[in-house]
């Protein structure tokens, strides 16, 4: 009977030792001094995660995760994904973010005013997304709607891709045209989403500052209302690049002799797409134009411009610019 007892309690502290020890492995703090990320693959089991774990040195044993697991009734609700695992995180820690899915987010910015390659060059050159592209590569610009983005593991670049114009459909049609309809004052000039789209793409390129956003997007619609020339660099840029975007030198007079169906100092009124992506931003000026009768405007050797009304206030502008251009040379020296 003694022996019995012995025996029993004997068993009673192992045990109550045992589960100490469990308790303090499954739920203490992780050996790992440095954050790890693992994937966890569809059709992988929990044999598989106790041996990714084991092999990142996230986890001290697999025995000991693989029982907690069962014990607590998870092992039917894995999910597969893309897990980051942080330093000293718990086993305990470790099943929770698994069985939640709270698997790594990415986040991809497109800036405003990118042409389309430029958009392809971003997606094909980011390191998280897969696939390649063959959706959407011959869209017209205008298409993709510069935003962040957020993605999780296996993403594929059409995917990625369609994301960005469904953004802009959707933005397009659930702000731009019910608004445009209540804006006498554009919608006299730019008949449909396209036009708002392709005079937006301008203001982009040539505005550096939002504050001025509205004003040059006056210009440009006082010029179209006019019957003039819009006289834009950026078209002419586009109309050499094709949406490459780089020229790598300055434009030259022969530039804005040569023709092409976007070089505005030639055609008159819109190019026939946009040249770029433009932001919400630039499509809003084109809403909401500053009320001014300005039909020019020029650099100011800044980041800013000077506009005017009339052809020899321009002018004097124009020279206002090149002295500033040349102090800022002599400034070099």
């Amino acid at each position: 009977m003694r022996k019995k007892k012995i025996f029993l309690l004997s068993f009673v502290i192992i045990s109550f030792s045992i589960l100490i020890l469990f308790t303090k492995i499954f739920f203490g703090q992780g050996s790992k001094s440095i954050g790890n990320v693992i994937l966890f693959s569809k059709g992988q089991n929990l044999n598989d995660l106790s041996v990714i774990l084991t092999d990142k040195g996230l986890i001290s044993s697999q025995l000991v995760f693989k029982i907690g697991i069962r014990i607590i009734g998870g092992e039917d609700k894995l999910q597969a994904g893309e897990y980051y695992i942080k330093p000293h995180e718990s086993m305990r820690s470790i099943y929770k973010k698994i069985v939640e899915g709270d698997t790594i987010t990415y986040s991809l910015t497109i800036p405003e005013g990118l042409t389309n390659k430029q958009v392809f060059s971003i997606l094909e050159t980011n390191p998280q997304l897969t696939g390649d592209i063959d959706e959407l590569k011959y869209a017209k610009e205008g298409i993709f709607l510069p935003e962040t983005y957020f993605f999780k593991y296996n993403e594929t670049k059409n995917a990625m891709l369609k994301r960005l114009a469904i953004s802009q459909e959707e933005y397009l049609n659930n702000y731009v045209l019910p608004l445009l309809s209540s804006k006498e004052n554009v919608s006299s000039v730019l008949k449909d989403i396209g036009q708002i789209l392709i005079l937006s793409s301008l203001v982009e390129e040539e505005a550096k500052r939002d504050d001025e956003r509205a004003r040059i997007a006056a210009v440009f619609l006082n010029r179209l209302k006019s019957g003039m020339k819009l006289e834009s660099d950026p078209t002419v840029i586009y109309g050499i690049t094709l949406g490459k975007r780089n020229l790598n030198r300055k434009l030259n007079l022969k530039d804005l002799k040569t023709f092409t169906e976007y070089n505005t100092y030639l055609i008159k009124g819109l190019p026939p797409t946009p040249i770029s992506n433009p932001g919400k931003k630039s499509i809003e000026a084109v809403l909401n134009p500053l009320s001014t009768q300005e039909l020019y405007f020029v650099s100011d050797g800044y980041d800013g411009h000077f506009f005017s009304e009339t052809y020899d206030q321009h002018k004097k502008n124009v020279a206002k610019y090149r002295e500033t251009i040349k102090l800022k040379q002599l400034e070099q020296f």
